[in-house]
């Protein structure tokens, strides 16, 4: 490791040698990389609906594993969100109290109110 100290600042120019931190530690790894691969990752994450951690966790261990000859992780295509859904959370719809956009009532009395039978909600 190269050190230099700069109006009383330490500057490191040089990494650190690699030491081996414990299997349950949580360690911070600060790597320079271009700014194109940077960007690549940031791309590849927002394809993958991944977080940027997440991604860079994953190429990572694909790259111990691919070099251990193990078999390499895959990542699932991102699944389609429910149209419905996401059109209920924009208030572009509503949904009947059972979930459903559209709901067959089907009326039963109990005790004086009615009830949907196939919600459970009053109808009155």
């Amino acid at each position: 490791m190269c050190l230099y100290s700069l109006v009383g600042i330490l500057v490191v120019l040089m990494g650190f040698e690699p030491k081996r931190a414990r299997d349950e530690d949580t360690v911070y790894i600060t790597v320079p990389v271009p700014g194109w691969l940077k960007n690549q990752l940031v791309d590849l994450a927002v394809l993958r609906e991944l977080s940027f951690q997440r991604l860079v966790n994953f190429l990572l261990i694909n790259g111990v594993r691919d070099a251990e000859g193990q078999a390499l992780l895959e990542v699932p295509e991102p699944v389609e969100p429910l149209a419905g859904v996401v059109a209920y959370l924009r208030g572009e719809r509503r949904l009947e109290p059972c979930g459903l956009a559209v709901c067959d009532k089907k009326p039963v009395e109990v005790l004086g109110s009615t009830f949907c039978d196939t919600c459970g909600v009053c109808l009155i």
